[in-house]
């Protein structure tokens, strides 16, 4: 299991800003993309600031701060699970692998296993 830090700064998007609200108008930068030069994290930056990061292009994201969380990587796909449903049925259709190299067609197999096991925690935390 990886902390909700590993997750989040492995899963950042190049031009993504991450931030936590740490008081009044102000929030902490908690990770930023590989595109984004002029923010670093640690920094305090107003809400106006991210404002102006938003203007800019950049996605700018608000997130809680749970330090010592354990977060399931598996479940932090970012895509809806209409999204994923339809990817597993379109990699898994064999009839669409018959010219493709065995490495591609592996991968997308691993894919669908990776889309499977998503869709059933959803499923569970439905239940639960």
């Amino acid at each position: 299991m990886k902390t909700f830090r590993q997750l989040s700064e492995a899963s950042v998007h190049p031009m993504a800003v991450h931030a936590y609200p740490s008081g009044k108008n102000q929030f902490t930068v908690h990770a930023v993309g590989s595109k984004v030069s002029h923010v670093k994290p640690g920094e305090k930056l107003s809400s106006s600031d991210l404002d102006d990061l938003s203007d800019a292009g950049h996605k700018v994201k608000e997130i809680n701060k749970p330090m010592s969380e354990q977060v399931d990587p598996i479940d932090e796909s970012g895509l809806s699970t209409k999204t994923l449903a339809n990817y597993s049925i379109k990699a898994s259709d064999a009839s669409k692998h018959r010219m493709m190299p065995t490495k591609k067609v592996d991968n997308r197999y691993a894919g669908v296993s990776k889309v499977d096991k998503i869709l059933s925690m959803r499923d569970k935390k439905k239940v639960d």
